[in-house]
């Protein structure tokens, strides 16, 4: 009769397959934001808003019993910077912590075992955040910086507080003349290449788990 056998302590694999599950949810939340929230806002640029006419507007005899609709097909781009500003917020206090966490995991790991695979892991972990700040840092400071425009015109008190928590640098960007569609699809668009990183983390994980079981 076989017997499958492990190989690492309890609290190691236990550990392991947290920093797994983790990554996981980092994904998921991420997709979530980049290929679902994303299209949807964006998909308010080419969908048209309805409106009803101003009662003081006069009607002919056959119009006098319908109510007067307006279409516009554009929304004001205030809505679609909100709309993005609060995916934007809710992803860096959700799911950004994620990545830290399964890092955490993944260190005790690698310092229980010395094993290089759980440094991939940890690297692959911690990579988001260079990536984040640099590759992501122009277009997520552009949007920011209109996020700050938009609530304070409308005087949000509430999302100039959220906005004070991110320190994001402000200034010129370079990519002032990039319209509100384009520049919320570029981050839609960077933001899900982050699930990479995860993706090897749990690849490198992966593979501990695979090799420390044993058949005898």
């Amino acid at each position: 009769m076989s017997v499958v056998s492990v190989h690492l302590p309890l609290s190691v694999l236990a550990a392991t397959i947290a920093g797994i599950l983790l990554n996981s949810l980092f994904i998921g939340g991420n997709a979530s934001l980049s290929y679902i929230a994303v299209p949807a806002v964006t998909a308010l640029a080419s969908s048209p808003s309805v409106s009803l006419g101003r009662k003081d507007e006069k009607l002919s005899d056959n119009e006098s019993k319908v109510p007067l609709v307006k279409i516009h097909n554009k929304p004001s781009s205030p809505h679609l910077i909100r709309a993005w500003f609060h995916i934007f917020y809710q992803g860096t206090c959700t799911i950004a912590p994620l990545a830290i966490l399964a890092a955490l995991n993944f260190l005790y790991c690698l310092l229980r075992t010395f094993n290089p695979l759980y440094a991939i892991s940890i690297a692959s972990c911690l990579g988001i955040v260079p990536y984040t700040y640099r590759v992501m840092g122009t277009t997520n400071g552009e949007l920011v910086k209109r996020s700050r425009a938009v609530v304070r015109g409308a005087r949000d008190e509430k999302g100039l507080g959220l906005l004070e928590r991110l320190h994001v640098e402000q200034g010129a960007t370079g990519m002032e003349s990039v319209g509100d569609v384009q520049l919320i699809e570029r981050w839609g668009t960077l933001g899900g290449l982050r699930s990479l990183f995860a993706a090897a983390a749990i690849l490198a994980a992966g593979a501990v788990v695979v090799k420390s079981f044993s058949v005898g």
